[in-house]
């Protein structure tokens, strides 16, 4: 009888370590998606989190994007981005940044001018990758309201420098291309 009750104890304590051991902690789980170099692993890890409970924090989240941003994998970045209750500014810049980086600009900029809808404020680091998305669009337009913006809301003045450059640069660029034309 007392033999059979200490292997029950042993057997639920094992389950029970086992059952932990399968779980992902939210730092373990971002410490894999930073070393991920796979989309089927991310997804994995993607599954895992949520089974978990360590993808209700906008953080952890955050890292899945990234992850998915870094594989180049942007619908999955932009379908979990949808997915989220409240993305903070890392989530949006995060999610632009993808699409500059996978050739989609103007999706960027479109995205960009969803942020004050959401009542989210953009940091210098969504500035500066808006502005990489103007520089390979030449949108120079874009890019004076962008540095009006930059101005108003008081911005380093590096960042300020960058816009300055980039209105230049796309002025001279402008020009260029124009007296091409009245010859």
């Amino acid at each position: 009888m007392r033999k059979t009750l200490n292997e029950n104890l042993i057997s639920a304590l094992t389950a029970s370590n086992l059952s932990r051991q399968n779980q992902l902690s939210p730092s373990h789980l971002i410490q894999q998606l930073r070393s991920c170099k796979d989309s089927d692993s991310a997804k994995s890890l993607h599954s895992n989190g949520i089974k978990s409970g360590s993808l209700y924090d906008t953080f952890t989240t955050n890292h899945l994007i990234n992850c998915y941003v870094r594989l180049r994998r942007i619908d999955l970045a932009s379908q979990l981005f949808d997915e989220m209750s409240e993305p903070n500014v890392v989530s949006w810049t995060s999610l632009i940044a993808g699409y500059v980086d996978t050739g989609q600009p103007r999706m960027a900029l479109w995205l960009f001018g969803k942020m004050p809808e959401c009542s989210v404020l953009p940091n210098e680091f969504t500035f500066a990758t808006v502005i990489n998305a103007c520089s390979i669009l030449a949108h120079l337009r874009t890019g004076k309201k962008i540095h009006a913006l930059v101005e108003l809301l008081d911005f380093n003045p590096t960042l300020l420098s960058a816009l300055r450059w980039l209105i230049c640069t796309g002025s001279a660029m402008m020009s260029t291309m124009l007296s091409g034309f009245s010859t």
